[in-house]
């Protein structure tokens, strides 16, 4: 029988396999990372230039921003502003043409049904398993090291159905 969540140290629900990647792809990825986090740090120079200026801070300017011709005047301010709104006018005008085109229309198609026995099959767990984990509220799905399910957990069943409330009597008078 599984143990309850509290009795554990750290977070088991959350699948990590960083020791499963090579360590070449890890180094990869930190690269790629970090020379994204430079181009989006080098973007927004010139603005973060421009506001120190404003505000009175005396900030080196680097070359290449200062060849720009705008680091003293608000003018990259309002270019910024103006780029901003822009954007967000666009990304409006789209929202509004989807929704003229799409209104009153169901884009989502109907799913199809896929018995227990075949969903259970594929997850390789027993049926009763599969239908208890259903049947609850919240539930627990351990894997196994292969990542394959190896059992499903009731923690807060559903609770039952309510019984149908009968209809008042009409008024009268």
């Amino acid at each position: 029988m599984a143990t309850p969540l509290h009795e554990h140290e750290d977070d088991y629900l959350i699948i990590s396999a960083v020791h499963n990647v090579p360590w070449w792809r890890r180094l990869l990825g930190w690269l790629v990372t970090l020379a994204f986090w430079c181009v989006w740090f080098y973007l927004w120079l010139p603005l973060l230039v421009s506001l120190a200026r404003l505000g009175g801070m005396r900030v080196p300017v680097p070359g290449w921003v200062r060849g720009i011709g705008w680091v003293h005047s608000r003018h990259l301010l309002i270019l910024y502003a103006l780029a901003a709104a822009l954007i967000g006018g666009a990304l409006l005008l789209w929202a509004a043409i989807n929704l003229w085109r799409f209104a009153g229309v169901n884009r989502r198609g109907q799913i199809p049904a896929v018995a227990e026995r075949e969903v259970a099959q594929a997850l390789g767990i027993a049926e009763t398993e599969l239908a208890r984990g259903r049947r609850s509220k919240v539930c627990i799905a351990r894997h196994q090291d292969d990542g394959w399910l190896e059992s499903v957990e009731v923690v807060q069943p559903l609770p039952p159905p309510m019984a149908s409330v009968p209809e008042p009597p009409p008024r009268v008078g």
